[in-house]
């Protein structure tokens, strides 16, 4: 890509994508879809809201500091 906030809003997106995913392999568990202990849906729902908020914001901060993505 040429240029690379185009590169970083979809690297943005894809993190917020793993976040969902996370919460609803969590959900899942929950309702008995997957078999595997509520603790484990406990664990991958908050991994799930970390990633989701925590991840994207860590992005944020660290590019417009002009980290870069290397």
């Amino acid at each position: 890509m040429a240029d690379p906030a185009k590169g970083r809003f979809f690297i943005i997106a894809l993190v917020r994508l793993v976040g969902i995913a996370l919460i609803l392999i969590a959900l899942m568990i929950d309702y008995k879809e997957i078999s595997a202990p509520i603790e484990v849906a406990y664990v991958l729902a908050g991994l799930g809201i970390l990633v989701m908020f925590g991840g994207t914001r860590y992005l944020a901060r660290k590019w417009r500091s002009g980290g870069g993505c290397h």
